[in-house]
């Protein structure tokens, strides 16, 4: 199914044309990098399985729609995502990311990650 440039475009939240050249960075273990080159694939985790307690406070909370309690701890497991940073070097990245120091920092841009993780399935799942 080819891909509708109308709905990437939409999908393209809080991202300018602009910052679609930007260099983004990412600190990845060195046999994780191997894997993705050896087999031509990218990687996307479950973001309930991020070690970062402030990652998912999201799904932790409680809210209230007119006056019922809420969770979005459904969500959890059907959302994915990876970490990029815009700092091209970053003392506290390292130590997060590489604390085994068998880690290495990969560079690509905005655009170029976007185009290679897009998917547009509309009775199923996209990306944003």
């Amino acid at each position: 199914m080819p891909i509708n440039p109308h709905f990437k475009k939409k999908n393209q939240r809080n991202i300018s044309d602009e910052d679609l050249d930007k260099s983004i960075y990412r600190i990845i273990k060195v046999d994780h990098l191997e894997l993705m080159l050896k087999n031509r694939t990218n990687a996307l985790a479950k973001t309930s399985s991020w070690e970062d307690v402030y990652e998912n406070f999201f799904f932790k909370e409680k809210f209230h729609t007119q006056g019922t309690p809420v969770t979005m701890e459904h969500l959890a497991d059907h959302i994915f995502g990876q970490c990029w940073s815009t700092f091209r070097d970053s003392d506290a990245m390292w130590r997060i990311y590489s604390h085994n120091k068998e880690s290495l920092r990969i560079k690509t841009t905005i655009g170029k990650l976007y185009d290679s993780i897009y998917t547009e399935d509309a009775c199923m799942a996209s990306t944003y």
